[in-house]
Protein backbone atom coordinates (compact mmCIF):
# COMPACT_ATOMS: atom_id res chain seq x y z
CA UNK A 1 0.00 0.00 0.00
CA UNK A 2 1.04 3.60 -0.49
CA UNK A 3 0.97 6.18 2.30
CA UNK A 4 1.21 9.89 1.58
CA UNK A 5 2.10 10.85 5.12
CA UNK A 6 2.79 9.61 8.65
CA UNK A 7 -0.91 9.59 9.59
CA UNK A 8 -1.85 7.33 6.69
CA UNK A 9 1.11 5.09 7.45
CA UNK A 10 -0.01 4.74 11.08
CA UNK A 11 -3.56 3.87 9.97
CA UNK A 12 -2.31 1.27 7.48
CA UNK A 13 -0.04 -0.30 10.10
CA UNK A 14 -2.93 -0.49 12.60
CA UNK A 15 -4.90 -2.33 9.91
CA UNK A 16 -2.08 -4.87 9.67
CA UNK A 17 -0.54 -3.73 6.40
CA UNK A 18 3.16 -4.68 6.40
CA UNK A 19 4.40 -3.33 3.05
CA UNK A 20 3.91 0.45 2.92
CA UNK A 21 5.45 2.66 0.25
CA UNK A 22 6.24 6.32 0.91
CA UNK A 23 7.88 7.52 -2.33
CA UNK A 24 7.75 11.22 -1.43
CA UNK A 25 9.67 10.64 1.81
CA UNK A 26 12.22 8.40 0.08
CA UNK A 27 12.76 10.92 -2.71
CA UNK A 28 13.12 13.77 -0.19
CA UNK A 29 15.82 11.78 1.63
CA UNK A 30 17.73 11.23 -1.61
CA UNK A 31 17.53 14.90 -2.65
CA UNK A 32 18.61 16.10 0.81
CA UNK A 33 21.61 13.76 0.86
CA UNK A 34 22.72 14.85 -2.61
CA UNK A 35 22.44 18.53 -1.65
CA UNK A 36 24.64 17.96 1.40
CA UNK A 37 27.15 15.78 -0.52
CA UNK A 38 27.38 16.66 -4.23
CA UNK A 39 29.92 13.84 -4.74
CA UNK A 40 27.33 11.31 -3.63
CA UNK A 41 25.80 9.93 -6.82
CA UNK A 42 23.44 7.43 -5.24
CA UNK A 43 22.92 5.31 -2.19
CA UNK A 44 20.90 2.45 -0.80
CA UNK A 45 19.90 2.81 2.84
CA UNK A 46 20.24 -0.34 4.92
CA UNK A 47 19.36 -1.12 8.55
CA UNK A 48 21.54 0.10 11.44
CA UNK A 49 22.62 3.30 9.63
CA UNK A 50 24.53 1.35 6.96
CA UNK A 51 24.38 2.13 3.27
CA UNK A 52 25.87 1.26 -0.06
CA UNK A 53 26.94 4.55 -1.63
CA UNK A 54 28.20 5.57 -5.06
CA UNK A 55 30.72 8.36 -4.56
CA UNK A 56 32.34 10.45 -7.27
CA UNK A 57 36.07 10.27 -6.49
CA UNK A 58 36.92 13.33 -4.39
CA UNK A 59 39.90 15.47 -5.45
CA UNK A 60 42.02 14.38 -2.48
CA UNK A 61 42.32 10.77 -3.67
CA UNK A 62 42.74 11.22 -7.42
CA UNK A 63 46.06 9.75 -8.57
CA UNK A 64 46.53 7.77 -5.34
CA UNK A 65 46.45 3.99 -5.00
CA UNK A 66 43.71 2.22 -3.06
CA UNK A 67 46.38 0.77 -0.77
CA UNK A 68 47.58 4.28 0.06
CA UNK A 69 44.04 5.56 0.69
CA UNK A 70 43.21 2.56 2.93
CA UNK A 71 39.44 2.95 3.10
CA UNK A 72 39.04 0.06 5.53
CA UNK A 73 41.43 1.16 8.27
CA UNK A 74 41.16 4.96 7.97
CA UNK A 75 37.45 5.35 7.24
CA UNK A 76 35.84 2.00 8.16
CA UNK A 77 34.46 1.70 4.62
CA UNK A 78 34.53 -1.36 2.38
CA UNK A 79 35.16 -0.79 -1.32
CA UNK A 80 32.82 -2.97 -3.37
CA UNK A 81 33.90 -1.89 -6.85
CA UNK A 82 34.84 1.08 -9.03
CA UNK A 83 32.83 2.36 -11.97
CA UNK A 84 35.23 4.08 -14.40
CA UNK A 85 34.13 6.18 -17.37
CA UNK A 86 36.36 7.01 -20.32
CA UNK A 87 36.14 8.41 -23.83
CA UNK A 88 36.32 5.96 -26.72
CA UNK A 89 35.26 6.22 -30.36
CA UNK A 90 33.65 9.62 -29.90
CA UNK A 91 31.49 8.54 -26.96
CA UNK A 92 31.61 7.87 -23.26
CA UNK A 93 32.02 4.27 -22.11
CA UNK A 94 31.81 2.76 -18.67
CA UNK A 95 33.98 -0.01 -17.29
CA UNK A 96 33.52 -1.85 -14.01
CA UNK A 97 36.66 -2.75 -12.12
CA UNK A 98 35.26 -5.91 -10.55
CA UNK A 99 37.48 -6.39 -7.52
CA UNK A 100 39.93 -3.51 -7.31
CA UNK A 101 43.44 -4.30 -6.09
CA UNK A 102 45.50 -2.22 -3.64
CA UNK A 103 47.70 -1.01 -6.53
CA UNK A 104 44.68 0.34 -8.48
CA UNK A 105 45.04 4.10 -8.97
CA UNK A 106 41.94 6.27 -8.58
CA UNK A 107 41.14 8.37 -11.64
CA UNK A 108 39.11 11.57 -11.92
CA UNK A 109 36.20 9.83 -13.67
CA UNK A 110 35.91 7.05 -11.08
CA UNK A 111 32.84 6.38 -8.99
CA UNK A 112 33.61 4.36 -5.85
CA UNK A 113 30.92 1.97 -4.66
CA UNK A 114 31.38 1.57 -0.91
CA UNK A 115 29.65 -0.06 2.05
CA UNK A 116 29.64 1.64 5.44
CA UNK A 117 27.75 4.01 7.69
CA UNK A 118 26.51 7.38 6.51
CA UNK A 119 28.77 9.05 9.06
CA UNK A 120 31.87 7.31 7.70
CA UNK A 121 30.94 8.14 4.10
CA UNK A 122 30.50 11.81 5.09
CA UNK A 123 33.82 11.84 6.98
CA UNK A 124 35.63 10.32 3.97
CA UNK A 125 34.19 13.02 1.69
CA UNK A 126 34.99 15.86 4.09
CA UNK A 127 38.60 14.77 4.64
CA UNK A 128 39.33 14.25 0.94
CA UNK A 129 37.67 17.26 -0.71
Amino acid sequence: MRASGPHQERILRSLGVQEILAPEAEFASIVAERLVNPNLRGFLELPDDFEIAEIQAPNGIIGRSLGDIDLTTRYDLRLITIRRTYEEGGGTKEHLIGIPRPDTTVEKTDTLVVFGTLGNVNRFLEVNE
